[in-house]
């Protein structure tokens, strides 16, 4: 089981982890109202590297306002948060999840604006450079749609969709679910964004209503411009899986796993070239 730090970082304060708990009559717990990151805090030897800290750490902060979790800790504040909170832990690469709730009790769909909003942040160990191939499955749960949930908020409710592809690929003896979206396109894994190489390049299904604009995935294009390798942003028919050369996820956590198979398409991803090159180059940025 993953190791969970003891501390959680609370309003500002130091404190046990269970302190920061919502009620158990919060609106937020019944409702999955609440709004939540996710970002790593490399241990390079002797320093904590925060990827992209300013961009995860943003996103948090404006989803939680748009999801009418609005709180008054800047941006530095919130990173200086976590560097307190890493001083207590071992010193070892950690994911990082800042989430933002009302744990007054209040039941009510719709929580009142007079209870004040909390922001949390907690460390997990976990392990870094993980480079077994992960076996996909396309799974019958599609993909929530925008018009339903904003999925760029990554709002906690809306996970239960990523929950549901999971168990499923799970049943299929997968690890990793791949939803289609409601025209039956690829849109991403159950957690991760999705990319596949073809004909020397990348294709990644492009942000739309249903794909989230993962910040690894955004890794992945700069990477691709900076070395000279053509990445385009389409619609992608789950077809043309049979006639790629390889796919991998791109995830805060995951970070870039290659797939060995999606469904009965054997990928051979984990000795690709183009894989392994830009896998250097992510780790490179990430051992920094």
């Amino acid at each position: 089981m993953p190791v969970v730090s003891e501390l959680a970082w609370v309003d500002g304060e130091l404190v046990p982890r269970e302190q920061g708990a919502p009620s158990l009559a919060s609106s937020t717990f019944h409702m999955g109202t609440g709004v939540f990151d996710g970002l790593m805090a490399y241990w390079n030897g002797d320093h904590y590297h925060l990827h992209r800290a300013d961009e995860h750490l943003e996103r948090f902060k404006t989803g939680a306002a748009r999801m009418d979790l609005p709180f008054d800790w800047e941006i530095a504040e919130l990173e200086a948060g976590i560097r307190a909170l890493l001083d207590t832990c071992p010193q070892r690469t950690h994911y990082i999840r800042p989430i933002a709730f009302r744990g007054a009790p209040e039941i009510m769909l719709v929580a009142s604006r007079e209870l004040p909003v909390s922001a949390c942040i907690f460390a997990v160990e976990v392990e870094r450079d993980v480079p077994d191939p992960m076996r996909g499955a396309i799974v019958p749960v599609e993909r929530v749609s925008s018009r339903a949930i904003p999925v760029a908020w990554k709002v906690c409710g809306t996970y239960a969709n990523s929950f549901l592809a999971q168990r499923m690929a799970f049943a299929r003896g997968a690890d990793v679910g791949v939803l289609l979206d409601g025209q039956g396109r690829l849109a991403e894994a159950s957690t991760s964004n999705l990319f596949l190489i073809r004909d020397g390049g990348l294709v990644t299904p492009s942000i739309d209503a249903d794909v989230f604009p993962g910040i690894t995935r955004r890794s992945v294009l700069e990477i691709a411009e900076r070395i000279g390798v053509a990445a385009v942003e389409r619609p992608v028919d789950p077809s043309e899986l049979a006639s790629c050369d390889g796919a991998f996820l791109a995830s805060t956590m995951l970070e870039l796993r290659p797939f060995s198979a999606i469904d009965d398409v054997r990928l051979a991803t984990a000795e690709h070239p183009l894989y392994r090159r830009i896998r250097a180059e992510f780790d490179a940025a990430t051992h920094a």
